[in-house]
C-alpha cells in the first residue's frame, strides 16, 4: 500500500516530531493557561498612523496606550474572580488585579495597517483564601464586551484631546467610529484585505455567523511575514494611499508640533476634501 505524507511524520512536522516524541506516554497538561484578548482599534485611526508622520503616529501611540489602561483597569476592578467549592458554586470577585502581558501590532495578516493590542492574561489569581487557582472565566468574558466599548471611548477622548479629530457615530453593536474625513467606504474596504478574504471564503462555503467567521480567519491564515523592515512598511502604505489620492502635504506646516507636544497641522491632506477634519 503506498504511504502518504501522514505516515511520514517527519516530513510534516520536521524536528518537532522529534521534540513531541519525547514526551510520549507523558500526562498531558490539558489545563488553560492564558485567555488572549485582543484590543482593537477602528481603521480610521489605523490608517491615520499609517499615513501621518511620524508626530502623529507617537500621539496615536500614547493615545492607545491611555485608552488601554482604562480597559484593563476595568477588567481588573470588575472581571476578575475566582470559584470555590464543589463545581465552583461558589464564585468570589478578586480585586488583586490581573497578571498580564501586552503585544502591539501595528499591521494585519495581509498587511495592511491594524493597530491592535494582543493581552494575554494569565489563568490565575490570589483567592480571599490565599490559593492562586484559576480565574472565573465566566466572568472575565462577562465583561470584554464592556471593556472593548471602555477602550475605544478612551481611545476617541485622548486623540480628540491630541489631535483634535473628529468622529462619526458610534456604532451601538461594536463601540467604534471612524474619524471624519478618514471613513471613505472604498478606503476602509482597500486597507481591509483580510476583512475582503474572510468574506469571500464565508460566501464559498455558504456560511455566516461568529462561529464561522472564526473558521474563516483561521482557515485564511497566512503565516506572518517579518521580512519587511519597518520603513518599508511605512513607505509601501504611504504610496497605496497615494494611489488612493491621498497625498503628503507639502507645506511646512506639515505635522508642525506646537510648545505642548500636539500636531497643530495636518500631515497628510487628500486632494478633495482635506484629510482628517479637525474638531472646532
Amino acid at each position: 500500500m503506498p504511504q502518504g505524507p501522514q505516515d511520514r511524520p517527519h516530513e510534516l512536522y520536521g524536528e518537532g516530531f522529534d521534540n513531541a516524541w519525547q514526551h510520549r506516554g507523558k500526562r498531558v497538561n490539558e489545563r488553560v493557561q492564558s485567555f488572549d484578548h485582543c484590543f482593537s482599534s477602528p481603521k480610521s485611526v489605523s490608517l491615520l498612523a499609517a499615513g501621518g508622520g511620524h508626530q502623529v503616529r507617537k500621539q496615536v501611540t500614547e493615545a492607545r496606550a491611555e485608552a488601554l489602561q482604562v480597559g484593563i483597569g476595568y477588567l481588573e476592578r470588575h472581571g476578575i474572580g475566582v470559584r470555590r467549592d464543589h463545581n465552583g458554586t461558589d464564585r468570589h470577585q478578586v480585586m488583586g488585579g490581573l497578571l498580564a502581558v501586552a503585544f502591539e501590532h501595528r499591521l494585519s495578516r495581509a498587511g495592511d495597517p491594524q493597530f491592535h493590542t494582543h493581552v494575554l492574561v494569565q489563568n490565575a489569581a490570589h483567592g480571599p483564601d490565599g490559593r492562586w487557582t484559576a480565574l472565573d472565566s465566566d466572568r472575565l468574558y462577562a465583561h470584554l464586551m464592556a471593556a472593548d466599548y471602555l477602550y475605544l471611548a478612551a481611545e476617541r477622548a485622548a486623540l480628540t484631546e491630541r489631535l483634535g479629530v473628529r468622529w462619526r457615530p458610534v456604532d451601538a453593536r461594536s463601540g467604534a467610529a471612524e474619524i471624519v474625513g478618514l471613513d471613505d467606504r472604498g478606503l476602509i474596504e482597500r486597507f481591509s484585505k483580510r476583512s475582503e478574504q474572510i468574506d469571500q471564503w464565508l460566501a464559498e462555503q455558504g456560511l455566516s455567523g461568529i462561529k464561522a467567521s472564526s473558521a474563516a480567519a483561521v482557515a485564511t491564515r497566512a503565516p506572518k511575514d517579518h521580512s519587511e523592515s519597518e520603513q518599508s512598511v511605512y513607505q509601501r502604505w504611504a504610496q497605496e494611499l497615494a494611489e488612493q489620492g491621498w497625498v503628503s502635504a507639502s507645506s511646512p506646516r506639515s505635522a508642525r508640533v506646537s510648545a505642548v507636544g500636539r500636531p497643530t497641522a495636518r500631515s497628510w491632506t487628500r486632494r478633495s476634501p482635506s484629510w482628517p477634519a479637525r474638531a472646532g
